[in-house]
């Protein structure tokens, strides 16, 4: 009974390495890192915003330098232009 067992367990790890030998890596891909960018974080209570409107803690609101706010067609300090 134990000689069966042994041919058993055999031929399976024979076919096991038959079987991983024989195997072909699949080729690798290559693809471009997603843009990424660095900076500051930080958070504050959220009130009248550049457009003149109140922003409430729903909003989806984001702060940005006045370099690159001002770079904006029409931007400008007033809001009631």
């Amino acid at each position: 009974m134990f000689a069966k067992f042994t041919q058993i367990t055999a031929a399976a790890v024979a076919a096991v390495l038959a079987m991983s030998m024989t195997a072909e890596a699949a080729p690798a891909t290559s693809q471009a890192l997603a843009r990424r960018n660095i900076g500051d974080a930080t958070f504050f209570n959220p009130g009248l915003g550049a457009c003149g409107i109140f922003n409430t803690d729903a909003d989806m609101i984001t702060a940005v330098s006045s370099s690159f706010f001002d770079t904006f067609p029409g931007a400008t300090p007033n809001p009631n232009l």
